[in-house]
């Protein structure tokens, strides 16, 4: 029990202490400008949601997903069916090359 009455004990226990109140009052003061950054987003996401109701945006999306989707769905499945020849040709000369070993 003498170690506790030494001058290192004492020196280690308010250091300790010291750095324990500074890292708990950084923290919350990083919490709460992170608490004030994101009301400022949730402000501007709802009003980017208020913008996203007009009409004009009504038909935009209607023109979307009538017009541009039917049209692009062919292109898109042709780009799918290369991707997966290209797929295929990786794995084929992948295995040769574990074969080869």
């Amino acid at each position: 029990m003498d170690a506790f009455k030494s001058p290192t004990f004492g020196v280690l226990l308010v250091s300790g202490l010291a750095a324990g109140i500074i890292g708990f009052t950084m923290s919350r003061r990083a919490a709460r400008k992170e608490r004030a950054n994101m009301t400022a987003s949730m402000a501007v996401l709802g009003r980017a949601r208020d913008l996203g109701y007009t009409e004009l945006a009504k038909i935009g999306r209607e023109f979307v997903s009538e017009r541009v989707v039917p049209e692009m769905k062919p292109v898109l499945i042709d780009l799918l069916k290369e991707f997966e020849g290209y797929l295929d040709n990786y794995f084929k000369r992948a295995e040769k090359a574990i074969e080869a070993m």
